[in-house]
């Protein structure tokens, strides 16, 4: 458990910037794509409880400010250890909601540079939505070969938690009992 931390010392920090990296996460949600579209959160407005690890290795949300659905959109995130700013650069309604992260204040700045993200949404021809939630990052720590699979796997744990946020708005919107999305990983 201790070796990456170890390696990390010996590698040090990087040198120059490093490729910028992305993970995808998708799900189908039992909604179809206009309940789920108005059923999109971000991390910081899920309602239910998040996995037991998560607040461990994020900091928790306290609260928002600022549109999130219309391009230009700029809203800012606040946390016990700062705050993330986003700006929408893409809302096709009810396709697609793109963000860059313009501002990245909440203690990770050594770790990782937040580059943007998105939510795809494609109805399915039985009534369902297929959900892709994808994050763009700039890792920081090396050796890459020994963060990495730690990275995926966080990021594809929150997406799962956001999924699910997103399914169970949705749901309730329509009066629907709750059901797991089926998440599949990049």
């Amino acid at each position: 458990a201790v070796l990456p931390l170890i390696l990390a010392v010996i590698e040090g920090r990087p040198h120059g910037s490093m490729p910028v990296e992305s993970v995808s996460t998708s799900a189908v949600l039992p909604a179809n794509i206009n309940n789920v579209w108005n059923a999109n959160v971000f991390y910081e407005n899920v309602k239910h409880d998040p996995p037991w690890i998560l607040p461990y290795g994020l900091a928790p949300p306290l609260g928002t400010s600022g549109p999130s659905t219309a391009a230009g959109g700029r809203r800012t995130c606040v946390y016990n250890k700062g705050r993330i700013t986003k700006v929408v650069t893409e809302s096709q309604l009810p396709r697609r909601l793109a963000f860059d992260v313009v501002v990245q204040q909440i203690g990770y700045e050594r770790h990782v540079r937040l580059r943007s993200g998105s939510f795809q949404f494609e109805a399915q021809s039985d009534g369902t939505t297929l959900v892709t939630l994808t994050t763009e990052y700039e890792p920081l720590l090396r050796p890459r070969w020994c963060w990495r699979p730690f990275e995926r796997h966080a990021v594809h744990l929150l997406h799962e938690y956001v999924i699910e946020g997103i399914s169970l708005e949705a749901l309730d919107s329509i009066g629907e009992p709750p059901g797991a999305p089926h998440a599949h990983r990049d």
